[in-house]
């Protein structure tokens, strides 16, 4: 077990980038582009990255005819979807998902993965894999991510399937989560269901943002409890809202700092937890956090509406015009210039026992 390391903004983590020969690529998506598969998407579309030619003659699910007609229900499902308060949401086991998934939520989270890339220096993952040859990317959003780490398409296949239902595949070397804070009811027995369908030796990483705003100006901005803003009553609103909302639907946003002790619990060894300071303006004098600040701010404007519009009215029971008075409010402290406001990135990796140190995950057996 390793202890928590934290990162300053100017010397983000490094990580190797993907071999040059790109393993294949699953995804399960809560949140698809329209475009990526021509149909409203549900909350749990599946990357899965696996071998290049396994994907010709094998699905990651088997071909259980039982399976095929689940699929085929969950995919009709999924071209459902529900308009409110101006936004489009799916309407898949609805009420589960609350962020939408029209073309606005979708531009942001494009907008999102351009700040992943930026905090990690053109990085994919943090952890310390080499070589993967299966790789599930739980909660695609987009696809972007597996896009970008499978290269070519033939590496890449998406399958749709609730990620918190019972995990149907082959053993993966690499899983990767990103982005999935209150989205999910049981996190504990999502870690749990990784650790089974890894490889021994195989890694899981996970990325999230806490959902706190802190002010760089406070000598007491990382002390313990929840960080309170004092010139900026309606972020901490905002924030106290979706917390409440999202605890009442029993989809925290407080799993960030909880996973790395998940991890160890299922049974992870080596597992890392780094937190990265990450501005939510360009307030910063190094040019390169100003650049992040200003792209991170734009990402927090559109999140305002999106991020509380079904939570503050259908769990808490608001009108849509008072959370949009809440949101316009939202937005003009955010672009308050006399704030120095600031979240932190959590990305937590562990390994499954089971290999040689010197043995990588995705190698055969004996190999040398």
């Amino acid at each position: 077990m390793e202890s928590n390391s934290t990162i300053n903004p100017e010397q983000p983590a490094t990580s190797p980038a993907p071999a040059a020969a790109p393993a294949a690529v699953i995804s399960i998506e809560a949140d698809v582009s329209p475009s990526l598969l021509n149909t409203c998407q549900n909350r749990s579309l599946i990357t899965v990255l696996q071998e290049a030619d396994a994907l010709d003659h094998d699905s990651a699910f088997g071909d259980d005819a039982s399976d095929a007609s689940s699929r085929t229900s969950l995919s009709s499902g999924i071209a459902r979807y529900r308009v409110e308060n101006g936004r489009r949401y799916h309407a898949y086991k609805e009420g589960n998902y609350l962020l939408p998934n029209d073309d606005a939520e979708q531009d942001r989270l494009d907008l999102h993965h351009h700040i992943f890339n930026l905090i990690a220096e053109g990085k994919l993952f943090f952890a310390p894999i080499e070589n993967p040859s299966r790789v599930l990317d739980a909660g695609t959003g987009t696809g972007i991510w597996a896009m970008d780490f499978a290269e070519v398409p033939p590496n890449l296949e998406f399958e749709v399937d609730d990620m918190e239902d019972v995990w149907r595949h082959k053993p993966f070397s690499f899983i990767h989560l990103r982005s999935l804070a209150g989205s999910l009811k049981d996190w504990p027995r999502l870690i749990s269901q990784a650790y089974e369908n890894l490889e021994p030796g195989g890694w899981i990483e996970v990325v999230d943002f806490e959902l706190y705003c802190r002010d760089q100006r406070d000598p007491d901005a990382e002390a313990p409890g929840v960080p309170h803003l004092k010139d900026a009553k309606y972020i901490n609103m905002w924030v106290a809202g979706l917390h409440e909302a999202a605890d009442k639907i029993s989809r925290t946003f407080r799993s960030p700092e909880r996973c790395k002790g998940w991890m160890e619990d299922v049974g992870f060894e080596k597992v890392v937890e780094q937190r990265i300071k990450v501005p939510s303006a360009p307030w910063a004098k190094n040019r390169r956090q100003k650049e992040i600040g200003l792209y991170q701010q734009q990402n927090m404007l559109d999140a305002s509406s999106s991020y509380g519009a079904a939570h503050f009215t259908r769990v808490l029971g608001w009108t849509s015009e008072e959370f949009e008075m809440l949101s316009a409010s939202v937005k003009r402290e955010l672009k308050d210039r006399t704030l120095q406001v600031y979240s932190n990135l959590y990305v937590i990796y562990g390994r499954k026992p089971g290999k040689q140190d010197g043995q990588t995950s995705g190698d055969e057996e004996g190999e040398g």
